[in-house]
């Protein structure tokens, strides 16, 4: 991760065996309105995925000509699949993006107008609301956090000195702060779902 810091936004898609999920979602980042001037590439880091995931996204790339790269990570794991994206984001300012989140028109804008405006900012949250294919139980209201989805909007602010943390959904960070702490000695203790296991914490 230490190649020359360009300004611009890379969206980094961390994907498992992602083909059902990822058309849709690449459809939404092809939408995207982005300002003049403004240079932003779609990673796509295809996770020892099985399913034919690369193929699809290529497959799936239409309006990201140029765009759109794809790399493999062959170590699974969430935690392996977002350090490559970190040493192989092209912009500094990189946005995580799960493979089943259908992001606005204006993500990338307001994602790069926020950082650039604020240039002490290291960690972005997004906003994360529901798009259900039928009604939820009654119970997921309680656990929905567990799904990186939002009840009430929270306020805005700093979260430094809080137990708050932003979920990795929608998680927009600066590469070269991430960079200090690789540097520092920084290492993921958990590495995320890999396999049948749904063990998961990476977030933290």
């Amino acid at each position: 991760m230490h190649a020359a810091e360009e300004a611009g936004v890379t969206c980094a898609l961390c994907c498992h065996n992602s083909a059902p999920r990822l058309p849709r979602t690449l459809e939404c980042l092809a939408r995207q309105v982005i300002p003049t001037g403004l240079r932003w590439e779609v990673l796509v880091i295809d996770n020892a995925s099985t399913d034919g995931t690369a193929t699809v996204a290529g497959q799936s790339g239409a309006g990201l000509e140029g765009k759109l790269r794809v790399v493999r990570e062959p170590q699974a794991g969430l935690s392996h699949a977002r350090m490559r994206a970190l040493a192989e984001a092209k912009f500094d300012v990189i946005t995580f993006i799960d493979d089943d989140n259908h992001v606005a028109p204006d993500w990338v804008s307001r994602v790069w107008t926020r950082m650039n405006s604020q240039r002490d900012l290291g960690i972005l949250a997004g906003r994360n609301l529901p798009l259900p294919e039928s009604e939820p139980p009654p119970w997921f209201a309680e656990v929905r956090r567990f799904w990186a989805v939002e009840g009430e909007p929270k306020p805005g602010g700093d979260i430094t000195h809080t137990k708050t943390f932003p979920s990795g959904a929608g998680l927009t960070l600066r590469k070269r702060a991430f960079q200090k702490l690789v540097d520092a000695g920084f290492h993921f203790s958990m590495t995320g779902r890999r396999g049948g296991s749904m063990a998961a914490g990476e977030d933290h």
